[in-house]
């Protein structure tokens, strides 16, 4: 045995020759935006896309133009570029969650909705959750996947044939919804960076941009802003979600996500930019008819033959400017640029959402919530006062919001919720399921909700997808964020948007406790229809009683009202300095 460990010797180095680690390694997938179109993409699929991919999507929308080759367009939200295909009728179906302008205010499509109208186009409605969920099962593969979403909503009953609620198996007292797997035929994602073989870096929040991918059958069009080596993906694969092996072709785009910004947040060796307001709110407006629609899409899409082409026209200086923009504390400056009204006199818009912040910091205390949803626009900003009031007091909360920003710290003159200059601001940056199948809707929830609504009923019930064949916006996250413990409503009160009963579910009321309006604050007290309990002041000033009657006039049901109407004081001073920061070009708060 002695002799035999006597012949030992030292390794050699060329032996470890195999070992050795590549710069570049695995099939070189590195083709044109062209080419990754007209190689991969076939009529009748399936695509599955994120809201950044807006090259893909124009280059789809050349190769096909003119044709109709029936696609099947599955998205969390359709906006921007995405309208492109669906105007052109490239698609047949849409299975989505959301609709909708985004900049300055969310709003209705009116291209969308008049194509919805003439059936020209199917619209396959999910909250963005369960969208998720569908596509997180036709990933791992297991045919359906449990969810607490969309239960008691219009999306169940009309989703049948994907949806369905069961006995839970395991709790003899307890139901669960379960929703058929969806896979798509390709996914379009555009990435910070990849190496040539595919290994996509995405930074958080990943919003949409996990699961769709992964499930993909024909794998992944993928653009990026850089393409980099190997070594610099394995020093950064903490940051790769989409591997290789899924990938069908990697292009490089830079500004790819246009109009939509892209930040860096742990990436700094690649340039962030800012979102175009300008460009979306072109764009915006060009979508009003048709004609205007022609002309946009001519100019923007169909002329550029190419995505360089598309950079070229945008041009140089347009876009070093978004990079400026883009960076981590570029919104400083801009707000310096602002000017704010010291004016004690108040708007009605404000004084909504002065009430609504003041009704959530009593929430907050009195139940112990930790979190707070920010939902958009007005619902938005009262969470984030509430949030800013807190921290004036030294008193912790968090803010969450549902593309996955967790812990974050709304940033002043930037009310767009899905604005990258927010993701700096944030502890936690995660994805859409994670944030409201758990954080915000799991089982050890401690969040309070705050929604907007088209439509709201006296149960509480909310609309924001169709009244009558009229179709609106979609859920988005709204009916996921009212699994939360507690949900506040802000809602401009108008009588046909305080009805009797809503035309459609998107979120059930049962955990809808309290409705602001510019008008009064609605409670549910002894049951689970609202009651009046208090009257905010108005222009000009008049007593309670008077304004009570205001409020039954304007409101589309038999309203309940409590025996002491009590009168809400006008916003201090500090409360609406900080409003008007936060939003400095008066989107949301003026009348």
């Amino acid at each position: 045995m002695g002799d035999v460990l006597s012949q030992t010797k030292d390794v050699d180095p060329h032996l470890l020759d195999p070992f050795q680690l590549n710069a570049d390694e695995g099939q070189d997938k590195v083709v044109s935006v062209k080419e990754a179109i007209a190689n991969n993409v076939r009529p009748g699929m399936a695509i599955h896309f994120s809201k950044e991919a807006g090259g893909l999507i124009r280059e789809l929308s050349r190769q096909f133009w003119g044709t109709h080759p029936d696609f099947t367009f599955i998205a969390y939200i359709v906006v921007n570029h995405s309208l492109v295909p669906i105007y052109g009728r490239l698609a047949k179906k849409l299975i989505a969650s959301n609709c909708t302008h985004i900049y300055p205010s969310p709003g209705p499509i009116k291209i969308i909705q008049q194509l919805y109208k003439q059936k020209e186009i199917q619209i396959e409605n999910w909250s963005l959750c369960s969208l998720q969920q569908r596509l997180m099962a036709g990933a791992m593969g297991v045919g359906f996947m449990p969810t607490r979403s969309i239960i008691g909503s219009s999306m169940a009953k009309e989703n049948q044939g994907s949806f369905m609620e069961i006995d839970d198996p395991f709790n003899t007292n307890g139901k669960v919804g379960i929703l058929s797997a969806l896979q798509p035929d390709v996914s379009f994602i555009h990435g910070w960076a990849a190496d040539r073989n595919g290994n996509t870096i995405l930074l958080g929040p990943y919003d949409e941009s996990l699961w769709g991918p992964r499930a993909s059958r024909n794998g992944v069009i993928v653009t990026v802003e850089k393409l980099v080596s190997t070594e610099f993906i394995r020093q950064h694969s903490h940051l790769v979600k989409i591997p290789g092996s899924m990938v069908k072709s990697v292009s490089v785009a830079p500004f790819g996500a246009h109009p939509w910004g892209l930040g860096n947040h742990g990436l700094p060796e690649i340039d962030a930019y800012k979102e175009d307001y300008d460009f979306m709110n072109t764009m915006r407006r060009a979508s009003d008819s048709p004609v205007s629609f022609d002309a946009f899409v001519k100019e923007w899409v169909l002329e550029p033959s190419s995505h360089e082409d598309y950079l070229h026209k945008l041009g140089e200086q347009r876009l070093n400017h978004l990079q400026e923009l883009g960076k981590p504390r570029a919104w400083e400056e801009e707000i310096k640029k602002a000017t704010i009204s010291l004016d004690e006199t108040f708007t009605t818009s404000e004084m909504m959402v002065v009430a609504a912040a003041r009704q959530i910091q009593a929430k907050v205390r009195l139940h112990g919530y930790q979190a707070i949803l920010a939902g958009a626009g007005a619902s938005a900003l009262a969470a984030w006062l509430a949030y800013y009031l807190f921290k004036a007091h030294g008193e912790g909360v968090e803010l969450m919001m549902g593309a996955g920003l967790a812990g974050y710290a709304p940033r002043p003159g930037e009310p767009v919720i899905t604005s990258t200059v927010h993701f700096p601001a944030a502890r936690m940056l995660t994805d859409s399921t994670d944030m409201y199948s758990v954080i915000v809707g799991g089982a050890n929830n401690r969040c309070i909700s705050s929604l907007g609504a088209a439509q709201i009923d006296k149960y509480g019930n909310i609309n924001t997808t169709r009244v009558g064949n009229f179709y609106l916006m979609g859920s988005g996250g709204g009916n996921d964020a009212g699994a939360s413990q507690e949900t506040i409503a802000i809602v401009r009160q108008l009588k046909e948007r305080f009805v009797d009963k809503v035309d459609y579910i998107t979120t059930p009321g049962q955990r809808v406790k309290t409705l602001v309006s510019q008008l009064g604050i609605f409670e549910k007290l002894d049951n689970n229809e609202f009651t009046l309990t208090a009257v905010l002041p108005g222009r000009p000033l008049v007593s309670i009683a008077e304004r009570i009657e205001i409020v039954k006039k304007n409101c589309g049901w038999n309203l309940r009202v409590a025996d002491n109407v009590q009168g809400i004081s006008p916003p201090m001073a500090k409360e609406l300095e900080l409003l008007r920061l936060l939003d400095s070009d008066r989107f949301f708060i003026a009348d």
